[in-house]
């Protein structure tokens, strides 16, 4: 067999591969109780296959469904301690099902143009989302009209079953603190919002971001890093060095947006974004101009 009918024979091979696995996956936890569990699982492991790459091709983002459901998630204590775990679990849980901005997992044609400003000038993007989770507060809650300081909280507070805090897990790295005198935006509990993850990429994006930053030259080696900004709730990045999340902070479609994780990659000049955001018609647009998450 020549070298040509081999590769075609490995990627039809894989392809079924593929295929099989994401149907024994689906049964598997089709079937079992625990739903919420199997939920997460189900879209971390459809995100994985989704992201495989065979001899340059990418069947599993025309093969495998993006099975990433929305979750409702409804807190009806006052407890502040309770709700700052709701909101930083829920958080958690984003991150970790998408793959942490490690997985280019979005299939080519859901990728969406979008309009953005950096400053006074103006370029275009793509950009794609999954929104993971809608946090709204029952009536007794939202009439106490709290303020709910959840990056305290995930600096301090380490994640269960992980000798690590929340912060350090979104920052990808250890002993990563809360930048002194930074005035973080708190969790206004009479309003809901949204955990979004969001990708970005294409057009001038790019090189918007970067310009300026380290002299143009994107690292190498990924950094936690810590930043101020407009009303950050979160303030971990794992991403190239630089002002990288102070430009993001800074472009309008996002100004609404509380970053909370990001990841960059400079090989394919795009970013992976983790955002909590008011839940708003008005928030939840501008943010994101298509969402792939299913319902």
């Amino acid at each position: 067999m020549n070298k040509k009918g081999a590769t075609v024979q490995a990627i039809i091979i894989s392809i079924i591969i593929i295929l099989l696995s994401g149907a024994i996956i689906f049964l598997f936890f089709r079937f079992l109780p625990y739903k919420e569990m199997i939920d997460k699982e189900a879209c971390h492991q459809s995100v994985i296959l989704r992201s495989q790459s065979i001899a340059g091709f990418e069947p599993g983002k025309h093969l495998v469904p993006l099975n990433c459901k929305t979750q409702e998630i409804e807190i009806s204590s006052t407890n502040e301690q309770f709700i700052a775990r709701e909101i930083s679990n829920a958080m958690y849980d984003c991150w970790w099902m998408l793959g942490e901005g490690k997985y280019d997992f979005f299939s080519d044609p859901s990728w969406q143009e979008i309009v953005i400003e950096f400053g006074t000038a103006q370029g275009t993007a793509k950009a794609n989302c999954v929104v993971c989770s809608i946090i709204k507060f029952t009536e007794n809650v939202q009439d106490k009209n709290l303020r709910i300081d959840v990056a305290e909280f995930m600096e301090s507070t380490k994640i269960p079953t992980k000798n690590i805090t929340y912060l350090e897990y979104l920052a990808g790295q250890e002993d990563v603190r809360l930048p002194t005198g930074l005035e973080i935006e708190k969790i206004d509990t009479s309003q809901e919002y949204a955990i979004v993850f969001i990708g970005i990429r294409g057009g001038n994006f790019w090189s918007g971001l970067i310009s300026g930053v380290g002299g143009g030259a994107i690292v190498g080696a990924i950094t936690g890093l810590a930043f101020g900004g407009p009303h950050p709730y979160l303030i971990a990045a794992t991403t190239v060095a630089g002002d990288v999340l102070g430009k993001l902070n800074a472009i309008k479609e996002f100004q609404n947006a509380r970053i909370a994780s990001v990841r960059c990659d400079g090989e394919k000049k795009g970013c992976f974004i983790l955002y909590l955001i008011p839940l708003t018609v008005k928030d939840l647009s501008m943010t994101c101009q298509n969402i792939e998450s299913i319902s």
